[in-house]
């Protein structure tokens, strides 16, 4: 709805134009990308995600193993 600064625009219910534009969907939580959410994307198959998912998705696409390195070079 386009405001047109009359007294009965602030009363009036949201309708299915006031809801953003479904653009996409996040390569790492799956959830919808909106017109004007914060995203990156990366250059992985050019996925986009949400700013909040960035730094999951960088570890699950780069971390092979975490952990201590014993003397034989293993990560355990």
């Amino acid at each position: 709805m386009i405001s047109d600064g009359t007294p009965e625009y602030r009363f009036t219910p949201p309708g299915p134009r006031d809801e953003p534009k479904v653009v996409g969907e996040c390569a790492w939580c799956g959830g919808e990308i909106y017109e004007g959410d914060e995203v990156t994307e990366m250059y992985t198959h050019y996925h986009t995600v949400h700013a909040d998912c960035e730094h999951a998705y960088i570890e699950s696409c780069t971390i092979k193993e975490r952990g201590v390195v014993g003397a034989d070079g293993t990560i355990e």
